[in-house]
């Protein structure tokens, strides 16, 4: 412990030096530093107690456990059993591992979806309002990846256009990046708004709206992964700003410094939840108290090179569990998923899919026959590149269930259409997020 507690000058002196890095720099190397984090996170699990009561209420607080009531978005877990079988695909490097705790399940209908993909580089957002005197809001790219980014002003709002109702019961996800080293503790990070539905949202007032509402603000700071985040009720000026504050904590590793983060956001009624990656980080019972409509508003109050998003996603219609999936095979004959989640152009299944996965595993297990999985995609690229690309990713998914769910591979045939059975128009991002999908036949 002693050779523990010494150590820690110098990886703090060797986090400063690692600062000076450029942010191209840092996602070129963040394999690299997810490996030594994670090599790191094994030795702190043995002395994580005694240096919390060392350092306590400092940056080096222990990470928040994992919810095992799911909050606002819980479901079954499948133990990921491992059996052999499945055959061979591009997409079977996924590591799952750290996911299989993850309870959040996306809402099963697509109400909203923007990836910017038709959107030139260097412009502003198109079908978007954007506001704020500071900092230049573009479309844009990051170092590492294929995506496009939104970044949005240093100080302002950001919203769609399209997308201004949210049900009872639903789902936010999108990625994040930002470099927490430009950013400042003292002020704001991403604040993900749900406000009473406004007939002008850019008039919101981030500071002091009475407007039934909730502020989730996802705040990364410093060099090490320090991840601030907060939760804040609707300004009211009989109440300080603690009374009005729902959540405020700091957590010492729960940002992915140069990687791209994952946020979901579940509300269940009254209750949100909020994770960050495979951790639930927030779980308010009653932090939507008021009856709707709601509408969304990305905001800003800043320092640093501002915050980027992307692959924004609404989900409703009740989030896919073991049961649903049940239903609709017993009525249809299939079930269609569209929130298994794939790195672009590549049969590799994104890590947060494994609550979907883990759901359609749960409900197939208890199913008799057999099941052909089909894989679609949407129109971009040739289509003959799409029709492979949607065979390997039906093989991918029947791998899952076979390798990490421990189904039998007998049960299943996989097989892709391609482009060719598109259920909306490819002209749109929401349209193209509709026609990713993969279906579940039952033989």
């Amino acid at each position: 412990m002693k050779g523990k507690l010494l150590a820690l000058p110098v990886l703090l002196i060797a986090q400063l030096v690692l600062a000076q890095e450029s942010v191209g720099e840092r996602v070129v190397n963040r394999t690299k530093e997810t490996t030594i984090r994670k090599t790191e996170d094994k030795i702190d699990q043995k002395v994580d107690n005694t240096l919390d009561k060392i350092f306590d209420g400092s940056i080096f607080k222990k990470k928040k456990e994992k919810s095992e009531e799911g909050g606002a978005s819980g479901t079954k877990k499948s133990p990921g059993k491992q059996s052999s079988g499945g055959g061979a695909s591009d997409g079977d490097d996924t590591d799952f591992s750290t996911y299989r705790d993850f309870d959040f399940v996306p809402g099963e209908k697509t109400l909203f979806f923007e990836d910017f993909a038709n959107t030139s580089l260097g412009s502003g957002p198109a079908q978007w309002t954007v506001t704020g005197a500071k900092g230049e809001p573009a479309i844009t790219t990051i170092a590492g990846s294929a995506d496009r980014w939104l970044r949005t002003p240093t100080e302002g709002l950001s919203f769609p256009n399209a997308f201004n109702d949210f049900p009872d019961n639903f789902t936010i996800e999108f990625d994040m990046y930002a470099d927490p080293e430009t950013m400042s503790e003292m002020m704001s990070g991403l604040k993900v708004v749900i406000v009473q539905k406004m007939t002008d949202r850019a008039a919101y007032d981030q500071w002091f709206s009475a407007d039934p509402q909730l502020i989730l603000d996802i705040h990364p700071s410093g060099g090490g992964g320090s991840l601030n985040l907060g939760a804040k009720m609707e300004y009211d000026g009989n109440l300080s700003q603690e009374e009005m504050t729902l959540h405020d904590s700091t957590y010492r590793d729960g940002w992915l410094n140069g990687e791209v983060n994952r946020v979901s956001i579940a509300r269940k009624g009254k209750a949100i939840a909020l994770y960050v990656n495979e951790t639930q980080y927030i779980d308010l019972p009653n932090g939507l108290p008021k009856p709707g409509p709601y509408g969304l508003v990305f905001a800003n109050n800043m320092w640093g090179d501002g915050t980027y998003i992307t692959n924004i996603r609404v989900g409703g219609g009740g989030a896919v569990t073991a049961k649903a999936v049940n239903k609709e095979i017993a009525a249809e004959k299939k079930f269609i998923s569209r929130t298994i989640y794939f790195d672009v152009n590549s049969a590799r299944i994104k890590p947060e899919s494994w609550a979907t996965l883990n759901e359609i595993a749960n409900a197939i297990g208890e199913m008799p026959g057999n099941f052909h999985i089909v894989g679609h995609t949407d129109s971009d690229g040739a289509e003959e590149a799409n029709l492979a690309l949607s065979i390997r990713r039906a093989a991918s998914v029947k791998n899952a269930l076979v390798n990490e769910f421990g189904l039998d591979a007998s049960r299943f045939t996989s097989d892709g259409k391609g482009e060719t059975e598109p259920v909306e128009s490819n002209a749109t991002a929401a349209g193209k997020a509709q026609n990713r999908r993969v279906e579940f036949i039952q033989q």
